[in-house]
């Protein structure tokens, strides 16, 4: 440490920080959701032009999780629907009954699978009466080490239903 400048490592300490902070704000500028992160990776594909009010039907494809056999597959969309519709119910948002409502469509497919790591991103769709979309997103989620599929379906519920309930953006001016 005496055999170095002291500019040079000032130089290479305020590098270091540079780059931890490029990294904290590239983390918050795409909000990714992993299981070490705080919220969901949402891209908006069609803007929300009027309110969610109500959903009446919720539908998952997990056919794209092609390293899951049918029967995982199967269960992979029965537990995302089940926790989808527990988040509208708890936002009041899930109508089955109601015929003005809309249809939630949830495509998931992987990004990455390997022993340590899973990484798969679904594509929401709110569907109108015609099967029109008139707001969609996608989300990425990730997860490392001993919490897989399993441990983000819950957090894809979870900020899914936040990204539907959240009221219609105001007009840019």
């Amino acid at each position: 440490m005496n055999n170095i400048p002291s500019r040079t490592l000032s130089l290479s300490l305020l590098s270091l920080a540079f780059i931890m902070l490029s990294g904290c704000a590239a983390a918050v500028m795409t909000s990714a959701k992993t299981v070490k992160g705080s919220e969901s990776n949402n891209v908006i594909i069609v803007e929300k032009t009027e309110p969610i009010t109500a959903i009446r039907e919720v539908t998952v494809d997990t056919s794209g999780l092609n390293k899951d056999d049918a029967e995982k597959q199967k269960d992979i969309a029965d537990r995302v629907t089940s926790l989808l519709i527990s988040n509208l119910e708890k936002k009041s948002l899930y109508q089955p009954k109601n015929e003005e409502a809309f249809t939630l469509t949830v495509t998931v497919r992987n990004m990455k699978q390997d022993v340590n790591e899973r990484a798969v991103y679904a594509i929401v769709n709110i569907l109108n009466a015609e099967k029109e979309a008139i707001f969609s997103f996608a989300s990425v989620e990730t997860s490392e080490g001993l919490r897989t599929i399993n441990y983000i379906e819950e957090t894809f519920a979870e900020s899914a239903v936040a990204e539907i309930a959240k009221p219609v953006p105001a007009p840019a001016q």
